[in-house]
Parts: C-alpha cells; structure tokens; sequence
C-alpha cells in the first residue's frame, strides 16, 4: 500500500479492524498510527485491546478520551454531515473521533466496519449468537436452521 500523505488507521480492537491494521502493516513499509475512541464506561471502552493490537502491529497507538456529553455536543453535526439518521451514539462517536484524527494533520484514514457483527467478534455479539443457538437446541431446532 502507498499513500503520498500518512495514512492512520481507525482501530477498536475487533476483528475487523485489527485485520485491516495488520495487513495494511504487512503491504506497506510506512509506519501507521492508529486511533481509538476510549470512552469513560469501561462497558463502552475498547481502548486496551486497540492498544494491544497497535503495538503487535507495530503502530503507534493514539487513545482520544471521550466522555458521554462529548456525543450531544457533535450529535446534530454527526447527522448533518453523515447525510444519515443514527439509531445509537456510534456516528457521533467516529465524528469525535474524525475530527480528532484530522487534528492532528491526517487525511486518509483507514478501517473496518461491520465485521465484529458478523464474525461475533464482539463480547455482546458472541454471547446472544450463544444464546440464540441455545435458545434453538432447547426448542429442537438445529443451529443451521436459525
């Protein structure tokens, strides 16, 4: 991978994104920063496996604190700029983080989206993709009809 400007890299800590990072690493011989939101409920915080990958991945690794006023401060601009309706905190919160990155000079970002969902790589996905299965043994279902 090349990029004539450096190029960070939007890092939670999930599979999707901790892909991203490694294989970016791996085609290119630029060095990568990587950026994570590290919110102040440790429910919500992702920041200490993001840094765990950073610094396997060899990136430096730059936290940006947010607090939970810091989303209705960006709400309406979130929406507004998103061109879209968010149904939780999570446009807001890649505003947040956006800006943040853009501040410190970056102007390609890179990252995953959607892949924790998916491939349960998520502690809350895991556990009802758990629970659905049981819930389908329990009614006689087999896993590969839910």
């Amino acid at each position: 991978m090349r990029a004539d400007v450096p190029v960070g890299c939007y890092l939670s800590g999930g599979v999707d994104s901790s892909s991203v990072l490694g294989m970016a690493r791996r085609y290119s011989a630029g060095k990568f920063t990587a950026f994570t939101i590290a919110f102040d409920h440790p429910d919500f915080d992702e920041s200490g496996p993001a840094k765990r990958m950073a610094e396997f991945a060899g990136a430096d690794f730059r936290p940006i604190p947010v607090k939970g006023g810091d989303f209705a401060d960006v709400f309406f601009d979130a929406v507004w700029k998103g061109e879209m309706i968010h149904y939780n905190a999570h446009g807001a919160a890649r505003y947040h983080l956006s800006r943040a990155v853009r501040s410190e000079g970056y102007k390609v970002v890179i990252g995953g989206e959607g892949a924790d969902e998916l491939f349960a790589g998520y502690d809350f996905s895991s556990a009802l993709y758990l629970a659905v299965r049981r819930a389908a043994s329990a009614n006689g279902l087999r896993c590969s009809d839910v």
